[in-house]
């Protein structure tokens, strides 16, 4: 097996071997086949803000979802709701209690290609 590295270029890739000492060349057997899967789009991320000490605590949302993608949501870089399947509408992750900065990514369910959504959004407690 010969590696010839990576591609990242989309389009249809063939080899074609050459013989040094002679000059001779010929193509091989078969070509590959190099697309890209497009990304997840990126959504703002709604809600948070801050609530008084024993309160009902603040909703955090996706202003929009793809019901083909799964969207975590995050709080200091741990997920706190996971892979939440999109529904072609505003995404309510729920409501949130804990302080700190919250941020989202999808994740395409077809091909794995993940996309930050778009801002962050805090909870605070007033005291």
């Amino acid at each position: 097996m010969f590696n010839f590295g990576t591609f990242s270029g989309t389009g249809t890739y063939f080899a074609t071997a050459l013989d040094p000492a002679t000059g001779c060349s010929n193509t091989m057997i078969g070509t590959v086949n190099v697309s890209a899967n497009p990304l997840p789009n990126a959504y703002k991320l709604l809600g948070g803000g801050s609530y008084c000490a024993l309160g009902s605590g603040q909703h955090i949302k996706l202003s929009w979802s793809d019901h083909t993608v799964g969207y975590t949501l995050f709080m200091g870089g741990t997920p706190v709701v996971t892979n939440m399947t999109g529904v072609d509408d505003t995404l309510d992750f729920g409501v949130f209690y804990t302080p700190g900065v919250y941020s989202a990514v999808g994740m395409d369910n077809a091909t794995s290609c993940t996309k930050n959504q778009l801002g962050t959004v805090a909870i605070s407690i007033n005291p």
